[in-house]
């Protein structure tokens, strides 16, 4: 997928996500990329805190978004992921939006602590989540994609992590760092 319909695609989902205000911040591969890990992806994922699913899922519908399989909902511990699609206008290409989903006082934290900055091809400022805690949503996640991320995210970062955020939320989360250490 071609980078530029991406980014459009994120500052589309960005806009339309305004109503949530500062409850949300960009995850995944992109928020890789930000903090100074190119690689490809071919989605968005938003960590977001809502109150209610089926009036999120009946807003994203309004707004043009459409479930990406019949099940579109999978748990993962306490977090939900909610997949979505958006087709741009004038594309014949879907592009896949994951909502990242929890109540928990991690997930809460996550979008306090998420920074402002910006993507190149998309006009407005975004946030995207901390590098600590992309790292501890990666660990959560623990695929191989992910634990690749979480080493070079470290190795990019050693000297600038806050340690003992890491060391606490690891420890609460129940997840390892090895490389870290």
């Amino acid at each position: 997928m071609p980078p530029s319909l991406l980014m459009q695609s994120l500052e589309q989902v960005w806009k339309l996500l305004r109503p949530f205000e500062d409850r949300f911040a960009i995850a995944g591969g992109l928020a890789v990329s930000y903090w100074g890990f190119a690689r490809s992806t071919q989605d968005i994922d938003i960590a977001i805190a809502i109150q209610d699913s089926t009036s999120f899922d009946a807003f994203l519908r309004s707004n043009g978004m459409f479930p990406a399989k019949a099940r579109h909902i999978t748990s993962l511990g306490s977090l939900q992921v909610s997949q979505w699609s958006l087709t741009l206008p004038d594309s014949y290409l879907d592009i896949d939006v994951d909502f990242l989903v929890s109540q928990s006082e991690f997930h809460g934290l996550v979008l306090d602590r998420a920074v402002t900055g910006s993507f190149q091809g998309v006009e407005c400022p975004v946030r995207i989540l901390s590098c600590e805690d992309l790292i501890l949503f990666k660990a959560v996640a623990g695929r191989m994609i992910d634990l690749a991320d979480i080493e070079e995210l470290i190795h990019l970062h050693r000297d600038r992590l806050d340690r003992d955020y890491l060391t606490l939320w690891a420890a609460k989360l129940g997840v390892t760092l090895n490389k870290f250490r």
